[in-house]
Parts: C-alpha cells; structure tokens; sequence
C-alpha cells in the first residue's frame, strides 16, 4: 500500500520531467551542417534512454518493491512508533 502510494505521488512530475526532456531534445533532430551528424546521436539516444528509465522505473522497480515486502516494513516501524509521515491509516 505504501508503495501505490508513493508511485501515485511522484507519477504526475516524473511523467512532466519526462516529457520536458523529450520536447527539448527534439529540435537537435533538425540540425544541419557540420554539426547535424554529431547532435543526431544525441538526440535519438537521449529521449530514449529517459523514457526506458522512467518506464522501468515505473514498473520494475515498483514491482520488485512490492514484492520484496520492504516497504511494508517500514510502514510497521512506523505505524509502532506512533504515525508520523508513513501513517497510511485511512
């Protein structure tokens, strides 16, 4: 629960911070000249590589946490102690 609860938070801005890395990388696409051929690897390469990391890091890595059972861990620690941030009690 902890764990659909921080991917729900952190969604919306890794999705923006993603996207505002593709749209300013696009126009190295339409360089031309002598220095066409050395920003065009960069552009291919760098909207790719960001969007492998934010799906992988929106489904592997959520799903390895989840079921690892760490965070569940901590939100027991926590729930002990008294609440505090992690207290998911609804």
């Amino acid at each position: 629960m902890a764990t659909l609860y921080a991917v729900d938070e952190v969604l919306p801005p890794v999705i923006m911070s993603t996207l505002a890395i593709i749209v300013s990388f696009t126009p190295l696409f339409f360089i031309t000249g002598m220095m066409g051929p050395y920003m065009a690897p960069m552009a291919a390469n760098v909207p790719l590589t960001v969007t492998f990391s934010t799906v992988s890091a929106l489904t592997v890595v959520f799903l390895i946490t989840c079921l690892s059972g760490s965070v569940n861990v901590v939100v027991q620690k926590a729930r002990k102690k008294g609440g505090g941030t992690l207290s998911l009690d609804g």
